[in-house]
């Protein structure tokens, strides 16, 4: 399966932020940090397999060109996984207090977990990617349809 042109830009910009000295590769180990920024929650398991697919060493160094692989293959092996009991999972993790929308305020508590510190201009962006109806919240149906309609979450 192809990266979409949206998954490609998404996942260049995800690398770079990565490659903090602009040398061309980051580390395998970021891996974990990575898929959660991106609003993935794998195993272990499936973190090492999905590096294993991808024929890479778990405490080496990637490239760009090894990095987007990587991603085509998670995205080929996990884009029809995302069940609705799944789904429900997820969005309860960034609906923080239940209402039954991610606020915000929600998105940007949740994203500070991942170890990658965002501005409020990046929260915003994300925010504005993912409400279709322009009321400032996500609701249910806009989080399905982001996470079934593309690879990328919340980047």
């Amino acid at each position: 399966m192809k990266l979409s042109p949206k998954e490609e830009k998404e996942f260049n910009e995800c690398f770079e932020m990565f490659d903090e000295e602009d040398v061309g590769e980051i580390p395998v180990s970021d891996l974990n940090r990575i898929m959660s920024l991106l609003g993935w929650d794998p195993t272990q398991s499936e973190i090492e397999q999905v590096i294993r697919a991808a024929k890479l060493r778990p405490r080496g160094q990637m490239k760009r060109s090894e990095f987007m692989n990587l991603m085509e293959i998670w995205c080929s092996e996990n884009k029809e996984k995302h069940s609705e009991e799944d789904l429900a999972k997820a969005f309860k993790v960034f609906d923080k207090d239940g209402s039954g929308y991610i606020e915000w305020e929600e998105l940007k508590y949740v994203m500070q977990g991942t170890g990658e510190p965002l501005t409020d201009e990046e929260v915003s962006a994300m925010m504005k990617e993912a409400d279709k109806d322009g009321d400032g919240r996500i609701d249910y149906q806009e989080f399905v349809a982001m996470m079934r309609g593309d690879c990328t979450a919340f980047l």
